[in-house]
Parts: structure tokens; C-alpha cells; sequence
């Protein structure tokens, strides 16, 4: 523990809030007795493998239906080639559709952090080399069917996108010289989540310097908040979390946590695996505080302090302190099974930062901001009802908003989406998986100066036109630099000269001065066209790798709305996509 713990106050440290109550839900499908009895979750080749009426997908024995009202224990009906299953104990769904199987139909994430993420089987211009990575929260990426480790890349090598990396989500703690973690703040796997802005934010620049996302894959939510606001770490920093149980319980958690200014970084993973200049720090349980209380709907609910621990459904909790694009962040892992939350979910996400003396903190709340005495324990910025008995500070000043914002278990059916189909590199008119590029074996780079340019395009989906402006929704583009083909411990570029997460958080004035990028949006279909256009220097091409003997690489986008342009611009149905391209 560090030398903190010997003086700590409960003011010193970080709040974070996480809905719970009393009892357990259980497993996503039948009851384990049932499993037994009934042949669920057996292994299989054959429909006549599993005990009738189950049926043979994804070689596991599942239980048929045509809606998730069919399936008991609040397990999903899920979308295959064979018709809808039940989702099985333990088995995360990616958008509607079984873990490999792509296709289907399934519903999106929310921007809100939603429970699952949507898909269809759309892949990028060539069989099986696309996939829609999850959204707001989402449980995952959709893929389509034929696509695997084997499938053969857009010029018939293996290829650049190695589906399973990623669709398992981020980890950053792992064995000191191991090569299975990747203590990288923005890490890729991230993009499955959307960076989002805080409902109830300070004025002008300092809007976006807090900033959070919600990712949840199969029963674990993984959740990181990053300060943008560069200054010293002070006790005023604080991050705050909450989720209710849902049709789990009543009950709610509440937790808050400074980050840690003094425990040392973790030792280094092996060597090759991507890692921050300043490694992560797991975090001292005497930076953290929790509350739980039995009933959020009471008047008012009762909250029971727990000062100066982690509690056992948290867990991984890091403080990252240097990372490229950031003053300090902090993420963490909820275990919703150990919470026993079920169905559809509301959460708290805020954070006070310190911008430095003599400016008071700032305060960032999502959904709304309650006063003191409405607070968690009366000294958080914690609704203590997660109701709608709240006012979130719009004109009619009425007590009937969200406490808690929601996360719905299906996520939404509409807004904006992208798909491995609308991106690619731009050649005459048309998206294609190739970028142009010179030496390493290839076409030789020019001699007279001139450069070779790529220029990356981007067709977004249900875009609102009330209130879109140019740059409304932003993407931040990434290239995989592999020395091999889908290697996991693979860096990867940003095309843009911006900070992780910079275009963002970027005035729009930046962007609409910059020739590299322009956007054009059509009010007719909804859809926005970003183009970005990577120019070398001279003799040269760009995005220059520096691994081009591996030719086979991945395309990676992710969206997010633009500073203080609305909560419509910031509600997914898919936020991020890849393609495998060849350079």
C-alpha cells in the first residue's frame, strides 16, 4: 500500500459509483441444472448430437427461439445461420449474432454505453475482410462468417486484420516481460467503445477536457476516463462511476477514486509490445471509496460507506500518468455477474479536475450534475437516486429527467453507423482496399520530388441534419505496422499528425483549415463523407510504414461526435470499423 494510506481522508480520494444491491441474477440461459439435463452448451456437430428440442450452432447444443423473450434467466436471442438461439452461460454476443458468426440482423450499441453491439455481415469489398467493431459500451464485432485466420487477404496472403485481437477487449495489467498485455492507453481495442463528452461540461475549450467510454464484452465493462487538461496531479482530480443492477435488483454501488500520484508504474511487458512512455499504475485501494445502498428508489436511499478499499467487482483499477494525448486517465473492469445486474442497466459516469492554480476545478457530469445534499453520501457529484426525479438543466427546470443515464441491454436500433464497406482508400471515384505505395521491394519511390499521396474516405450513416455542421462526427484513422500479418503486438500509426484522440476534441477550425480534410453530408440519405488525405514528403509515400515487407495491413476507424454539437451526434449504432488493405 502506499505511503498515502497512513493519512488518507475520505476527501482525498476519488469517488466512483456502481449500481448493486442484495442477491444474484442468473447465468445468460437456462439454469446450470437445466444445462445438465437438457444437453445445453454440449459440444456438437449435428442437430441429432443434441437432446431434441436443442439445436447444433457454433458446434454448442443451444435452445431455438424467434424472440429473447423465448430464452429464460434474461439471455438473448441470438442470430445464426441456423435461425435465433439462446445465448448460453458465459457466451458473449456480438451484436445479435453468435462469437465468429457474423451476419444476422442484431441491434447496435448506444452511445450511452449500450449493452450490445450490432452488425450484418457487410465485410470490406473482398469475402470475409471487414468487420464493424462494437459500440457505446458494446458487447463486441461483427464479422462476417467465412472470415478467419485463413481467409486469404485482398491479394491472396494471410491478412492484415486479426479478427480475434481485435475483438477481445484492452488489457493492461499482465506478467512483467509477457507478451499477452498491452499497457497502451489507446490501445485499438478501445475503439469498440466511443470517446464521449460529458452532458453537463464547462464552457468553451475546457468542454472536452474530461472525457470517457464504456465498453462491455460479454459480462466484464471496461471503463476508461482520461483528463485532457494539462496540470499537476492534486487531490481535486476524481473520477466517479455508477450501474445500477437493472432487473437484477434495487439496489446500487457507488465508488469514487483519485488517481494514484504515488505507487510506481508496473514493470514492462516483453519486449516488442507496444507500450506508454510512462507505464500504468495500479492503483492503491486508499485512493478509492465506494457506498452501496439496497434501494435506489427510495426517499431518499440509504448509502453504506466503504472508505479506503477496492471492492471484489472492481477490479485492474490503473492510473496513467504521461500518456501521449493526456494529462492523466484511469480505467477499470465492473464484473456485472458478481453485481448481479441483469436486463437493461442506468450508470453515472463524471470527474473534477484541476486545471491548476488559481482556477477552481472543473466539473464534468453525465447525465446531470445534483447538488450536494442530492448527492451519494451528500459529498460526491453522485445522484443518489438513479430515477427520473432530476433536473438536467434545460429550460422547463422540472424534476423529470434521468438521475442515471441509460444503458438499454439491446442497445439502439437507429443512429449513426459505420460499416468495413464505407471505408477504404479513394482511387478514381471508387473505395478500394489499396494503398499506393514505393520501395521495399515494390515500385520504386519517385526522383524528382514529387510524392505519392493516399487518400483515405469515409461514408458515414444517419447522421442528424438538425444542427450538423461540417465535422459534426469525426473519425480518427489508424494503419496497422506489422512486421507480420495480424501480429497482436503490432503498433499502430495514426495518419493524422493530431494526438490520440485529438481529432476529437479538435476546434472545428482546425479541421476546416486543414486541406487534408474535407467532409460533405447529404441531408437526402443522412450520410457524411470524411476523406483524409495523407501527403509525404518529397520522393516518399504516405502513411509510411515501417514494416512494408509485411504488405498485408489493417485499416481501422472509429467515430465520435464533435465538441458541444449535441447528444444526437454522439449516438451510435456502430462507431468503428476495419478492413484488411494491402500497401
Amino acid at each position: 500500500m502506499s505511503s498515502v494510506s497512513g493519512f488518507r481522508s475520505r476527501q482525498v480520494l476519488a469517488r466512483i459509483v456502481i449500481g448493486l444491491g442484495m442477491g444474484s441474477a442468473l447465468p445468460y440461459g437456462c439454469s446450470s441444472d437445466d444445462e445438465q439435463s437438457q444437453g445445453l452448451a454440449s459440444r456438437c456437430t449435428l442437430n441429432s448430437d443434441c437432446t431434441t428440442p436443442l439445436v447444433c450452432v457454433f458446434q454448442r447444443c443451444h435452445a431455438a427461439c424467434k424472440t429473447s423473450v423465448d430464452c429464460t434467466g434474461g439471455a438473448q436471442c441470438l442470430v445464426s445461420a441456423a435461425g435465433g438461439v439462446c445465448e448460453l452461460s458465459g457466451e458473449a454476443s456480438d451484436g445479435g449474432k453468435l462469437p465468429g458468426t457474423g451476419g444476422g440482423t442484431g441491434t447496435g450499441g448506444a452511445s450511452s454505453g449500450g449493452a450490445n453491439t450490432g452488425g450484418n455481415a457487410e465485410t470490406g469489398g473482398t469475402a470475409g475482410t471487414g468487420g464493424e467493431m462494437g459500440t457505446g459500451g458494446g458487447a463486441g464485432l461483427a464479422i462476417d462468417a467465412g472470415r478467419d485466420s485463413t481467409t486469404p487477404g485482398p491479394d491472396g496472403g494471410t491478412p492484415g486484420c486479426d479478427t480475434t485481437w481485435l475483438s477481445s477487449p484492452p488489457n493492461w495489467f499482465g506478467a512483467a516481460g509477457g507478451t499477452d498485455w498491452r499497457p497502451e492507453l489507446h490501445d485499438p481495442r478501445w475503439a469498440s467503445a466511443p470517446l464521449e463528452q460529458f452532458a453537463v461540461a464547462p464552457a468553451g475549450v475546457d468542454s472536452v477536457g474530461g472525457l470517457f467510454r464504456t465498453l462491455m464484452k460479454g459480462r466484464t465493462l471496461y471503463v476508461l476516463f482520461e483528463s485532457t487538461k494539462q496540470s499537476p496531479l492534486t487531490f481535486a482530480d476524481v473520477v466517479y462511476f455508477g450501474v445500477t443492477r437493472g432487473t437484477g435488483g434495487l439496489g446500487a454501488y457507488a465508488v469514487r477514486m483519485t488517481p494514484d500520484s504515488t505507487t510506481l508504474p508496473v514493470k514492462a511487458p516483453g519486449a516488442g509490445v507496444p507500450r506508454d512512455p510512462t507505464l500504468p499504475v495500479k492503483t492503491d485501494a486508499a485512493y478509492v471509496d465506494w457506498y452501496d445502498t439496497v434501494n435506489t428508489s427510495a426517499t431518499p436511499p440509504v448509502w453504506n460507506v466503504h472508505a479506503g478499499e477496492i471492492p471484489p467487482w472492481l477490479s485492474d483499477v490503473a492510473t496513467w500518468r504521461g500518456s501521449p494525448g493526456v494529462a492523466w486517465a484511469m480505467t477499470f473492469k465492473v464484473d456485472l455477474t458478481a453485481i448481479g445486474a441483469a436486463g437493461d442497466l442506468r450508470a453515472f459516469h463524471g470527474m473534477t479536475i484541476d486545471p491548476g492554480s488559481p482556477a477552481s476545478p472543473l466539473t464534468f457530469a453525465d447525465p446531470v450534475l445534483p447538488a450536494t445534499a442530492s448527492s451519494v453520501n451528500g459529498e460526491t457529484i453522485i445522484p443518489s437516486t438513479s430515477g427520473d426525479v432530476c433536473d438536467d438543466a434545460d429550460p422547463d427546470t422540472l424534476l423529470n429527467n434521468p438521475c442515471w443515464r441509460n444503458l438499454p441491454a439491446g442497445g439502439i436500433t437507429s443512429g449513426i453507423s459505420v460499416a468495413p464497406a464505407d471505408i477504404g482508400v479513394l482511387d478514381s471515384g471508387s473505395v478500394t482496399d489499396r494503398f499506393r505505395s514505393c520501395g521495399a521491394g515494390g515500385a520504386p519511390c519517385p526522383t524528382n520530388g514529387s510524392s505519392i499521396a493516399n487518400t483515405v474516405r469515409i461514408t458515414v450513416h444517419g447522421v442528424p441534419s438538425f444542427g450538423v455542421t461540417a465535422h459534426a462526427v469525426r473519425a480518427q484513422i489508424r494503419i496497422a505496422d506489422a512486421s507480420t500479418p495480424g501480429d497482436p503486438n503490432a503498433p499502430w500509426k495514426l495518419l493524422s499528425p493530431l494526438a490520440p484522440d485529438g481529432v476529437f476534441i479538435a476546434e472545428q477550425r482546425t479541421l476546416t483549415s486543414d486541406a487534408s480534410w474535407d467532409w460533405s453530408y447529404d441531408a437526402a440519405s443522412g450520410d457524411a463523407t470524411i476523406d483524409y488525405t495523407c501527403t509525404a514528403s518529397a520522393n516518399d509515400y504516405c502513411p509510411k510504414l515501417t514494416n512494408l515487407a509485411d504488405r498485408n495491413q489493417c485499416l481501422l476507424v472509429e467515430l465520435a461526435g464533435a465538441p458541444a454539437v449535441g447528444a444526437a451526434f454522439s449516438s451510435f449504432v456502430r462507431s468503428s470499423a476495419f478492413r484488411d488493405v494491402v500497401f
